[in-house]
């Protein structure tokens, strides 16, 4: 991992974590950062700039995270379902996702400084 992409990762978490709840239940404890795209999906081995957009990650406690019926790493479809119908940037971010999941396949050369760059706004 060079330096831009360590820079991305740090700055998307940051992105990501500021939400301060989790978004599936509201709970204020035990925060981790969920990749709405699964590490192991060929599209994010293909496009690994993927991995360092904010707008395909939620803020979740662990028990929706990982727990509960509706936890993405217990039923995936239930949990966009769930994130569809709470509306707002929620919605927005489980459409990314299920949109980005269908898309084509392109093999990408990603660049890290640009998207540091892009995830800071300039």
């Amino acid at each position: 991992m060079d330096k831009w992409e360590r820079k991305c990762k740090e700055l998307c978490h940051e992105i990501v974590m500021s939400v301060g709840h989790c978004e599936a239940c509201g709970s204020t404890v035990n925060l981790e950062q969920h990749h709405g795209i699964f590490l192991s999906n060929q599209r994010l081995k293909l496009n690994p700039e993927l991995k360092y957009d904010p707008d395909l990650q939620f803020c979740l406690c662990a028990d929706s995270h990982k727990y509960r019926p509706y936890s993405p790493h217990v039923d995936n479809d239930s949990f966009l379902q769930k994130m569809t119908d709470r509306g707002g940037h929620q919605k927005y971010k489980a459409q990314k996702i299920i949109q980005t999941k269908q898309g084509e396949l392109i093999l990408k050369d990603p660049d890290y400084e640009r998207i540091y760059l892009e995830l800071k706004g300039e």
